[in-house]
């Protein structure tokens, strides 16, 4: 499953993550665990493009390291 985040809520502009929400890509990589998304966010990037699935839309933002 998908990175899913659950029972906090961390506000990082442009985006606040809210419980529910679900990190479906992580630059440009389909996110299927939550084990993936930490290998994900371990690599070396400058930062993060996201898509995060809320209540069936899907956000892209970016996130600056």
């Amino acid at each position: 499953r998908s990175g899913s985040v659950t029972g906090v809520q961390t506000c990082a502009l442009p985006i606040c993550f809210r419980p529910g929400d679900i990190i479906v890509n992580l630059n440009g990589q389909a996110v299927r665990s939550v084990k993936q998304l930490v290998d994900l966010l371990k690599q070396q990037a400058r930062g993060w493009d996201l898509i995060i699935r809320r209540g069936g839309d899907d956000i892209r933002t970016f996130l600056r390291s």
